[in-house]
């Protein structure tokens, strides 16, 4: 079966190039040649923290392109999903630390499995090195959780060597937040005006609680914790990309968060795509774009 045959009827990220769900919305993948049952410590992981209700077609095309990396470095591959529940009902500490879990473990233990057995984790020793890509507000909302439950179990910083953040981190901004959930809204009316409404009114609500609670605001908790070295490693590359063109998460928000990161240590580099929307940056500029990912994963394909 051909990877375009392939894609179209996926339905799930689970047996998809051999992956294995862990969780409803995490899914694990050891390297291509590696036995299973015995994966070095050493192996390196890409993590992949995907944007908020990301369909399963786009998501694969970005799957396979980083299967085909992590086989040429010999890594595994966790991927998270996310949805719009996770940020705006269910963005504790306490649940976000319960869902992040899996991963977690992963990262401090180890897993095994087969393809058709259900993921184990395994005591290990020192893991090997850690490879972040985060999409959007939503998945540097996981990978600020994750990180911070990673120093509340281990009492280190997340050791992650290298961190990709593709349109993101943003500041929270009422309108820019209803046009982004407002792209999943039926399309139908009136069910599309009822559901605008809805979201609209929980949006609202959302922020007045933020203001008392500000640990509730996805954006401002992943601003805040991903230049925090007491959860991130530092000193570790971290490559932003932006666009001009994005009307969700402005590059002037992007490029602040940058400098302060840069300040604080972290080894930074700014990558600008023209005319590129919102996490659309691989859709129009491909070639560019896993370039730069390649380098920031520190594997330099052979000549």
């Amino acid at each position: 079966m051909s990877t375009t045959v392939a894609t179209k009827q996926t339905k799930s990220l689970a047996d998809f190039m051999g992956f294995v769900r862990i969780t409803h919305d995490t899914y694990i993948r050891q390297p291509s040649c590696a036995d299973p049952k015995d994966v070095p410590p050493t192996t390196p992981t890409i993590l992949l923290l995907f944007w908020m209700n990301l369909p399963i077609r786009p998501m694969i095309k970005y799957v396979i392109q980083f299967v085909r990396l992590a086989d040429l470095m010999g890594a595994r591959i966790i991927c998270m999903t996310c949805t719009s529940a996770d940020l705006l009902f269910r963005c504790s500490e306490g649940m976000q630390a319960r869902r992040v879990a899996p991963v977690i473990k992963a990262l401090t233990q180890g897993t095994t499995h087969s393809r058709r057995r259900p993921a184990k984790f395994v005591t290990l020793p020192e893991p090997g090195p850690l490879y972040v890509h985060a999409f959007s507000n939503s998945g540097c909302f996981t990978l600020a959780h994750i990180a911070r439950t990673y120093r509340a179990t281990t009492g280190r910083p997340l050791p992650a060597k290298s961190i990709v953040l593709d349109s993101a981190p943003g500041i929270p901004s009422l309108m820019r937040g209803y046009r982004a959930y407002g792209l999943h809204l039926p399309k139908a009316q009136p069910r599309r005006l009822i559901a605008s409404a809805i979201l609209f009114s929980t949006l609202v609500m959302h922020e007045i609680v933020s203001v008392v609670f500000p640990a509730m605001s996805a954006s401002n908790y992943a601003r805040r914790m991903l230049n925090n070295p007491a959860v991130i490693a530092v000193p570790s590359k971290r490559t932003y990309m932006y666009s001009d063109a994005d009307d969700t998460t402005p590059s002037s928000d992007i490029l602040a968060h940058a400098a302060e990161a840069e300040k604080k240590g972290w080894i930074v580099s700014t990558k600008s795509f023209e005319g590129s929307s919102h996490v659309a940056h691989m859709r129009m500029h491909p070639e560019r774009y896993w370039r730069i990912v390649n380098a920031a994963f520190d594997y330099i394909p052979k000549l």
